[in-house]
């Protein structure tokens, strides 16, 4: 019940983040990246990578890329990101769970 109103929530949120369909759409014809004989080791690995990160392997070859050659700067990445979110004037309506709530509503499920 509460995971239901927390993906309502968010639904609605996201359907108004046109900042975030802007900043995908401007992106929508980006180069691609084959690559020939890759060793089974590294596909494990990315693979592997990407399961425990909930992404595919094409999102999780791009994001070690990134970091393999410097790409990534997380703390910038993190204060752009709650920089964004304080600006954003969004909040959790009065009725949201808390996060025990969600955790101990999981656990019951199990």
């Amino acid at each position: 019940m509460i995971a239901q109103q927390v993906t309502a929530w968010l639904t609605k949120a996201a359907a108004g983040d046109s900042l975030m369909h802007e900043k995908y759409m401007r992106n929508a014809s980006m180069p691609t990246l084959q690559i020939r004989d890759l060793p089974d080791d590294v596909y494990q690995g990315v693979a592997a990578a990407a399961r425990a990160e909930h992404r595919s392997l094409s999102q999780q070859a791009v994001v070690e890329l990134r970091r393999a050659l410097g790409l990534i700067d997380t703390a910038r990445r993190r204060q752009r990101i709650v920089s964004m979110l304080a600006t954003s004037n969004r909040c959790l309506p009065a009725d949201a769970p808390t996060p025990e709530a969600l955790l101990r509503e999981d656990r019951e499920r199990r």
